[in-house]
């Protein structure tokens, strides 16, 4: 190699490796700089639901519990039917006195079952004992029954639902018509018969079962039609079912 080109080379060499170093670092500096813009790019486009998105898009909240259900028949005043036997007698002088069994039957309302205390009325179809006349027949008196009682819940209810009660009040008596026979007898008779009520009883969910016993206090003859002063009070025992509407 002639001396002239060994000169040439090493400057050719020496100058063209000033040029690509520069630009070798700067394509490295440009590189590490894009590295995070396409980093950010990717994470900000993202086909995975992130929780910002989530929240953006809907709300974080879970749907609320369904109400508990809860039966109206569970809670305050009610209405409803009750029907039974019954058994009633007479007590008094110079008048036969015995139980027969008779029927009695209608429809009660309020009790206020959530609570410890509240009122029942009942209005109530019943045949009773009217004694026995002279030939032997019996007489059978047919009264509304109209009492208004206070109702003690006893205790708290039990697993399912049911209340034990108490009644006590008084009633008032309306005489409808009182038979012989085919003999109308009513004028015999008092109009109103007052007396005193006590019962017990059960409920649970819509049914109930109850005994109640009413005392007259008044005298159901008439003494107006009556030869003599006799007297006679009047005492039932009922043992009931009923069924509560709501």
């Amino acid at each position: 190699m002639s001396r002239p080109f060994r000169s040439v080379v090493p400057a050719a060499f020496f100058a063209l490796l000033t040029f690509v170093a520069p630009s070798v670092a700067l394509a490295q500096v440009q590189s590490e700089s894009l590295q995070p813009a396409s980093d950010s790019l990717f994470s900000s486009v993202s086909f995975l639901p992130s929780d910002t998105a989530g929240s953006a898009s809907a709300p974080d909240t879970a749907p609320p519990p369904p109400p508990a259900i809860q039966s109206s028949h569970s809670e305050g005043v009610g209405v409803g039917v009750k029907v039974g036997w019954l058994f009633s007698g007479l007590s008094g002088d110079n008048i036969n006195v015995n139980n027969r069994q008779g029927l009695i039957g209608g429809l009660w309302f309020g009790g206020n079952r959530s609570r410890p205390l509240g009122v029942m009325g009942e209005l109530l179809y019943a045949r009773k004992n009217g004694g026995t006349a002279l030939n032997g027949q019996n007489i059978n008196l047919y009264y509304l029954e109209i009492p208004i009682l206070m109702r003690l819940n006893i205790g708290a209810p039990t697993a399912n639902g049911g209340r034990f009660y108490v009644l006590a009040g008084p009633s008032f008596d309306v005489l409808l018509k009182g038979k012989q026979e085919d003999l109308d007898v009513k004028n015999n008779y008092s109009s109103v018969d007052v007396g005193v009520k006590f019962g017990a009883g059960f409920e649970i969910v819509r049914l109930l079962i109850e005994a109640q016993t009413n005392i007259g206090l008044t005298n159901i003859l008439n003494t107006s039609n009556a030869s003599t002063s006799t007297t006679a009070h009047s005492r039932t025992f009922a043992i009931m079912g009923g069924f509560r509407f709501n």
